[in-house]
């Protein structure tokens, strides 16, 4: 019959084996820690512009439907005839202003806001609003609108970043 002998191994962790495992933990540990960050850091990024795209966005389209409804509509200088035009819209301290109203009124908090108004025809007018968080991550859009009213007292092609008019 067999015996067996058994070998009593005492020797236990070399520190080679130690360091080497530590080395990896640590390339594991700083990984994870540069992972966690970029991927914070993104989602501060598309927070960010998915904030600047949605007061854009509204913005366009409330003025959209103020110029829609408009009867009588004079872009840029203030018109003549005060009387004829009783609601204005035009950007001041960075946001936009409907009459003595801010339009977005807190929601565009931290974004500085631009606009831009261009009679493309007689029944036309062309929108563009801009939007950026301290000139990153600006955001555009423009759109043509039908002014179902029609009395637009500017030539083709004039332009302006401020709009007067007036509902019958």
């Amino acid at each position: 019959m067999r015996t067996f002998t058994y070998v009593d191994n005492k020797k236990g962790v070399t520190i080679i084996e130690l360091m080497i495992t530590l080395a990896m933990i640590l390339i594991v540990i700083g990984l994870s820690y540069l992972f966690y960050f970029y991927v914070v850091r993104s989602f501060e990024i598309s927070s960010t512009q998915s904030a600047v795209q949605e007061n854009v966005r509204l913005a366009k389209n409330l003025i959209d439907k103020e110029i829609r409804r408009a009867s009588y509509i004079k872009i840029e200088e203030p018109p003549d005839d005060v009387n004829k035009y009783n609601h204005h819209i035009m950007t001041a301290d960075g946001k936009i202003k409907k009459d003595t109203n801010y339009l977005l009124g807190n929601l565009s908090e931290g974004v500085e806001m631009g606009l831009l108004f261009t009679k493309t025809s007689d029944s036309f007018i062309e929108v563009t609003v801009t939007g950026s968080i301290d000139g990153d991550y600006e955001y555009s859009i423009t759109s043509e609108v039908l002014a179902l009213g029609g009395n637009i007292d500017n030539s083709i092609n004039d332009s302006g970043d401020e709009i007067y008019f007036k509902y019958e």
